[in-house]
């Protein structure tokens, strides 16, 4: 569990509680685990409690901005408006400036919207105090098309072994005529060499080869290889 100053949760009035991954509840009631994820990021299995924390995952993993992260952390507790409230973080992400609690919400138009602004506003005020930087992010935000799709297809080939210096040669023949490569004309040449699509895509989730994750993976796709070559 990650460290804490006891000195800044006295005065931020709040509370951090270690969870049982076991009994964690979710912030909508639902409890028990609902399914795991093989993790290349953290080179484990990871639980998850919600569709929306499934999906927020496979964005996680083809992060490189996050350079680890943890699935329910703590419980943190609190009092708002004279009334104790207990908060569990979906995820700790680990960044290279610092640490992010995320929390997941539907992304509707609630009747207290008002007083559950203030209440997060809130809570980002303590959880700062203590040295985390609190996310909002919604379900539509997660799921939004087609980066979703795009980064389930390159996790699907995560483990394929690319660590041979032949697939970069490869990259750098083909690189070396021309600074960006269709993606349907780049699987052609491996083919052509030896090597196939799921050797294209690992060499993209490793971002040895980089794509616009925004945009929808087609043969036209524009493939741009990060090594060197005469074009950089």
């Amino acid at each position: 569990m990650t460290s804490f100053n006891e000195d800044a949760l006295s005065q931020a009035a709040i509370k951090i509680v270690a969870c049982d991954q076991r009994l964690t509840r979710s912030n909508r009631g639902s409890s028990g685990i609902v399914g795991k994820l093989a993790s290349i990021k953290m080179q484990r299995v990871v639980c998850w409690w919600t569709q929306a924390e499934r999906d927020c995952l496979y964005l996680l993993e083809i992060d490189d901005d996050i350079l680890s992260y943890q699935v329910r952390p703590f419980k943190i507790l609190y009092t708002f408006r004279d009334k104790p409230h207990t908060f569990i973080p979906n995820f700790l992400l680990h960044r290279p400036n610092g640490e992010q609690l995320i929390k997941i919400t539907l992304g509707k138009q609630r009747e207290d919207g008002d007083i559950e602004e203030r209440k997060i506003n809130f809570l980002r005020e303590r959880c700062l105090s203590i040295g985390y930087e609190l996310c909002v992010l919604t379900e539509p935000e997660i799921r939004e098309q087609p980066r979703l799709d795009n980064a389930k297809a390159l996790l699907k080939y995560a483990t394929t072994p690319v660590d041979a210096p032949i697939f970069q040669l490869f990259c750098l023949e083909l690189f070396t005529q021309q600074p960006i490569v269709p993606l349907g004309q780049l699987i052609q040449y491996f083919e052509m060499k030896g090597a196939s699509k799921r050797h294209v895509y690992a060499l993209m989730f490793r971002k040895v080869l980089q794509i616009d994750l925004t945009a929808q993976i087609t043969a036209q796709t524009p493939v741009r290889f990060t090594g060197p070559t005469i074009f950089q």
